[in-house]
């Protein structure tokens, strides 16, 4: 591992540059793969939030190894650290510097994102899915939003389909008291006529 070069003294919370970086390359080895390789051969932006803080270009390696860092935020990083003047100094002034980073890191106080929409959601989408927790708890939103979907739509072809249902059983109704009745009108001039032929029948006796 290469000393870090810089183009000039950086002081980042009261503490030298040189000492963040020396943690990140030795306790990159420990993050994700997924972000390793992303932290590889690139320029990283370090945002420290913090009075005393700033943003600076990491210039990294094949191996994700900072090779040298800067002043200024870079023209178009893929990723960028994030993190605070308290946990900075947690990590440069670590009797193990590269442990340290990396319980910043499992602690969220140091997070590595991606930049920019793609980026972002390449990262995220990893994240939640190697994270046990994360990913049961999506798991639990989308089974949800599964559930409550299904009921929509389902209440929602039980009405269509019972509209015209009820409007057929209705107009069968009215169909049918319509020939009951015209059944029973038939039958008493039927029934008349009947009783008259049998009239004549007697008189012609």
């Amino acid at each position: 591992m290469g000393a870090v070069t810089q183009s000039e003294p950086l002081t980042v919370c009261d503490r030298n540059v040189t000492g963040f970086t020396g943690a990140f390359n030795q306790g990159i080895d420990r993050v994700p793969a997924f972000v390793r390789a992303r932290t590889s051969d690139s320029d990283v932006h370090l945002a420290v939030k913090g009075s005393n803080g700033g943003d600076f270009t990491l210039v990294t390696d094949d191996d994700s190894q900072i090779t040298s860092a800067s002043a200024g935020e870079p023209a178009s990083p893929s990723v960028r650290i994030i993190t605070d003047c308290p946990a900075f100094r947690n990590i440069t002034d670590s009797t193990t510097p590269g442990e340290q980073f990396r319980t910043e890191y499992a602690n969220d106080r140091v997070d590595i994102v991606g930049v920019g929409t793609v980026n972002w959601l390449f990262f995220t989408t990893l994240e939640t899915v190697t994270d046990p927790i994360s990913l049961a708890v999506v798991l639990f939103i989308f089974l949800v939003l599964l559930v409550v979907v299904y009921a929509v739509v389902r209440r929602a072809t039980s009405k269509v389909r019972g509209g015209p249902v009820d409007n057929r059983i209705e107009e069968d109704g009215e169909g049918g008291g319509d020939a009951e009745g015209g059944g029973a009108g038939s039958t008493g001039p039927g029934s008349d006529g009947g009783s008259g032929g049998s009239g004549g029948n007697g008189g012609q006796r």
